[in-house]
């Protein structure tokens, strides 16, 4: 049986007009965590407007958000597709246009949206040519490619930016924080580990049986783990979470040598277990102001389900690069 784009498209649309603000689009994404945003005039689709558009068209050009219209800098003629093609129109829509979303319609009126996530949802690992596979083999393979070009490569980013924040759910967190810290020590082995997630000794541990190198690492475990293992060449225990002045002092003397180029915080978001959010932010705040006075990359991870919306947007503010791992399809390592 054909899967249609109706069968696995989500109903549940954001949708602006073009004559609400930047400032209104941004808020709304943020609250929902999107990385883009429907335009819609009346019953008609006439635009996207995504992170990349408000980046490029916007902060760029200084333009004022809260009196700049979504229509001056959305993209326009947005690629739709009706609700009744099968599967296999929309990848083929989204390789010719290299795009991963595409508004979904019925008789012209919006009723949904399709992505790549959505797609290969429906694929197994183990999808065969035969005639009832939702999609196509090759077409498979075309949007595979293409979820690939639109993932993040860490390396990369890492390389490019100084302040990096990362989101990332529960279930994806074990796996995806060990492709983070892999790629920071690729770029910069000598890195500052601040654990108030995980006990050191825990992470060295986990870090090794993934092949990656803890001989130019530094921890400060702020952890709750109450094994006492002194201090060492490479680590230094903080009482608790709750000591964030100690934290900074740590961090600070660790800075000052100027040994360290890295700091990996893991995690933000477990910060707040302990601390209200505007500590939390203040602390945040005042650490990013001491990496960039040094010269130094900071890598912020954060538990998506955790996190404080006000606290996530106060660091994406002070971040070079921010990033909702949850909305991406893959990590190239």
């Amino acid at each position: 049986m054909t899967v249609l784009v109706r069968d696995e498209m989500n109903k549940s649309v954001k949708t602006l007009g073009p004559d609400d603000t930047v400032t209104q689009a941004a808020e709304k994404m943020a609250k929902y965590w999107m990385g883009s945003v429907i335009i819609v005039d009346g019953d008609k689709t006439v635009g996207i407007l995504t992170e990349r558009d408000i980046l490029h068209r916007l902060v760029v050009s200084a333009k004022d958000p809260t009196k700049t219209k979504i229509r001056e800098i959305m993209t326009k003629n947005v690629i739709t597709i009706d609700e009744s093609k099968p599967i296999d129109a929309a990848v083929k829509l989204m390789k010719a246009n290299d795009i991963k979303k595409l508004p979904v319609t019925r008789r012209g009126k919006l009723v949904g949206i399709i992505t790549t996530t959505d797609i290969i949802a429906t694929v197994s690992e183990e999808l065969g040519s035969d005639e009832s596979s939702p999609v196509s083999l090759s077409s498979y393979r075309d949007l595979k490619v293409l979820v690939h070009r639109h993932a993040i490569d860490l390396k990369r980013e890492v390389e490019k930016n100084q302040i990096l924040t990362f989101v990332i759910p529960n279930e994806l967190y074990p796996v995806d924080s060990i492709s983070i810290i892999k790629a920071v020590t690729s770029v910069v082995p000598k890195t500052v580990f601040v654990t108030v997630n995980k006990p050191y000794f825990s992470i060295v541990k986990n870090l090794k049986s993934k092949g990656i190198k803890t001989d130019g690492l530094y921890f400060i475990d702020a952890s709750t783990e109450e094994k006492d293992h002194g201090e060492g060449e490479n680590f230094e225990k903080i009482r608790s979470p709750s000591d964030i002045t100690d934290i900074m002092l740590a961090v600070g003397k660790c800075l000052q040598d100027k040994k360290y180029k890295a700091l990996v915080f893991d995690s933000v978001s477990t910060l707040l277990t302990y601390h209200n959010e505007a500590m939390v932010s203040r602390f945040t705040h005042s650490l990013i102001n001491k990496l960039r006075k040094y010269d130094v990359k900071g890598v912020f991870l954060c538990t998506k389900e955790d996190m404080n919306t006000n606290l996530m947007k106060n660091l994406n503010m002070l971040a070079d690069y921010s990033v909702d791992i949850g909305k991406k399809d893959e990590i190239i390592q």
